[in-house]
């Protein structure tokens, strides 16, 4: 991702060295099901529209495991422990391993 300076200092503030990564992970296949009603029976009104994202716990769970997934094979594990990033893991219980 490439921000224009002034958007990633309104985001992060000003700082001395710019350097980072972000991670993006989708669901190809999310468990959560939103709806789509019709507002009246006019058919130029706009529909309403709940995509209720995340409402479902084992898609913020897939989300959470592929992320460190994509750390752990891409990036390569031992380079990033070398440079000072702290990794967590979910475990199946929900809580945090550093």
């Amino acid at each position: 991702m490439c921000f224009d300076p002034q958007v990633a200092d309104s985001w992060f503030g000003q700082q001395e060295h710019r350097l980072g990564f972000g991670i993006g992970v989708g669901l190809q296949h999310p468990e959560s099901r939103g709806t789509i009603r019709l507002r009246s029976g006019n058919p130029f009104h706009q529909p309403v529209i709940n995509p209720q994202y995340l409402h479902d716990d084992r898609d913020v769970e897939h989300l959470l495991h592929g992320e460190y997934l994509f750390l752990l094979t891409e990036l390569k594990h031992e380079f990033l422990l070398s440079q000072g990033v702290i990794m967590y893991q979910i475990d199946s219980e929900d809580s945090v391993i550093i």
